[in-house]
């Protein structure tokens, strides 16, 4: 029995792996700090999350190899349930507009 259990969890973790997705890209508007918190305050949303992210980068010859921490931040206008998710860049200075939109909410609220 756990012979059985044991061959069926390898073959669909076989079948996983060899299904993994794909890098894809899509436009990424990116620009100075400023233009960032400029943008950000003007939509009146305040900062609600922040982590490390895993991130796989681009480099001369394709992607790097090995993925690198980039801060991640989530802001939002509670009241106006607009959000904006922004990367950043610190070797470039630079901040990354991931996702923005509205009528965001929290689940289970």
């Amino acid at each position: 029995m756990i012979r059985s259990i044991i061959t069926a969890a390898a073959l669909m973790l076989s079948s996983v792996a060899s299904q993994a997705g794909q890098i894809q890209t899509k436009p990424v508007l990116c620009g100075t700090p400023e233009e960032a918190f400029n943008t950000i305050n003007s939509m009146g949303q305040t900062k609600i999350y922040e982590a490390l992210q895993v991130t796989t980068v681009k480099a001369p010859e394709g992607y790097a190899p090995n993925p690198v921490l980039l801060p991640f931040m989530i802001y939002m206008n509670l009241d106006a349930k607009t959000y904006t998710i922004i990367e950043y860049h610190p070797a470039y200075n630079q901040y990354c507009l991931i996702s923005f939109g509205r009528e965001g909410n929290f689940v289970n609220e």
